[in-house]
C-alpha cells in the first residue's frame, strides 16, 4: 500500500482572517450546537478530530478543528508566536461569528490551546488539554525531564531545518511505507498505544491526519518546538475559566511532570491522571474529553 485510504466525516471551510493568514478548518459534530475549538497535536492537521463527529453530535457541539500555521491548508506568519496565533485564531472565531466558544488542544496543540484562554478569557468558555506539551522549560530546570525530551525540547528547538528534515522524511515514509510508519509512530511508546496503533481504522486516521498535516510543509513541527518555550511566559492567572487536563502515567511523547506543572498553574484546573495510559488514549475515549466540555459550559449535567 502505497499511501493511506480513510473516510473522514466533516465539511472543510477555508476563513478569511483579517490580517492573515486565511485558516482551512473542519466542522465536525453538529453545526448548531456550542462551538468547540480543537487544537491538533505535533505533527497533525484538521483531520485529527474525525472521532469526535458523532459524539459532538448527540451533545450538540460544534467542532471547528484548523489547521495551525504550516500545517495542511494553512499558512505560517512572517513572525509565528503564541500570543499571535491566539490573537488570530480569535479573529478567525469573529469571523465565523463566534462571540464566545471552548477550547482544546492535545499535545502539541496544548500551548496554542492555553494561549488563547489566557489571551481571551471573557470569550473561552472551558479549556481542555489533552495529553499537553506543559511547562516543559519549568520541569527541565527541575530535573524532571528525561534525556530524550531534553533533546526535543532544547536541542532541536534551535535548529528548525533538522526538524523540518525530520518530518519531511517521516511524511514520505507515511505515504510510501504506512506500515513502517505506523511502526516508527510508537516505536518509543508503550504497550497501551501500540494496541492502539493497531486497530486499523484508528490507524488509517491518524496517518492519514499526518500525510495532511505535511503534505505542503514540514515547517509546523519546528514552529511548534520553537514556541513550545513561550508557555512559560504567558499570564496563566488569566485563564479562569473551568479547566481540565488529562495526562497518562505512561506517556512517552510528553513530559508527565511537565503537565502536571501545567495544571497546577491554571486557576481553576482539574488534573486527571490516566493510570496506565500512554499518550494516544483519547483516540479510544473522546466521550470522556467532550462530556466534561458539554457538562462545563452547561448543555448536560451526565456525566461519561
Amino acid at each position: 500500500m502505497a499511501h493511506v485510504d480513510v473516510d473522514l466525516p466533516g465539511c472543510d471551510e477555508l476563513v478569511s482572517v483579517p490580517g492573515g493568514p486565511d485558516v482551512l478548518l473542519r466542522h465536525y459534530g453538529d453545526p448548531q450546537g456550542l462551538p468547540l475549538l480543537m487544537l491538533h497535536g505535533t505533527p497533525g492537521s484538521r483531520f485529527k478530530f474525525s472521532m469526535t463527529h458523532a459524539i459532538a453530535k448527540d451533545l450538540a457541539l460544534h467542532v471547528i478543528a484548523p489547521d495551525r500555521w504550516a500545517y495542511g491548508g494553512t499558512a505560517a506568519p512572517p513572525i509565528p508566536t503564541l500570543n499571535n496565533f491566539a490573537r488570530w485564531i480569535a479573529d478567525a472565531m469573529t469571523s465565523m461569528g463566534h462571540r464566545t466558544f471552548a477550547v482544546s488542544g492535545i499535545s502539541g496543540g496544548g500551548p496554542y490551546a492555553t494561549a488563547v484562554a489566557a489571551h481571551s478569557p471573557h470569550r473561552v468558555t472551558a479549556l481542555a488539554l489533552i495529553s499537553p506539551v506543559g511547562l516543559v522549560a519549568d520541569a527541565t530546570a527541575a530535573g524532571e525531564v528525561d534525556l530524550f525530551h531534553r533533546f526535543c525540547f532544547r536541542t532541536l528547538a534551535e535548529s528548525p531545518r533538522t526538524v523540518a528534515a525530520i518530518f519531511g522524511a517521516y511524511e514520505a515514509t507515511v505515504r510510501h511505507a504506512p506500515a513502517l510508519a505506523a511502526r516508527l509512530t510508537v516505536m518509543r511508546a508503550p504497550a497501551p498505544d501500540q494496541a492502539i496503533m493497531n486497530d486499523p481504522n484508528t490507524r488509517n486516521r491518524l496517518l492519514r491526519t499526518f500525510t495532511e498535516g505535511l503534505r505542503t510543509t514540514a515547517n509546523g513541527p519546528a514552529i511548534d518546538l520553537a514556541l513550545f518555550r513561550e508557555i512559560a511566559q504567558l499570564d496563566l492567572s488569566r485563564a479562569t475559566m473551568p479547566a481540565h487536563v488529562w495526562i497518562g502515567t505512561r506517556d512517552a511523547n510528553v513530559p508527565v511532570t511537565a503537565a502536571k506543572r501545567l495544571a497546577a498553574k491554571l486557576p481553576n484546573a482539574e488534573l486527571t491522571v490516566m493510570q496506565g495510559e500512554g499518550h494516544l488514549w483519547a483516540a479510544l475515549h473522546y466521550d470522556i474529553i467532550l462530556h466534561w466540555v458539554a457538562t462545563a459550559i452547561g448543555l448536560t449535567r451526565a456525566k461519561p
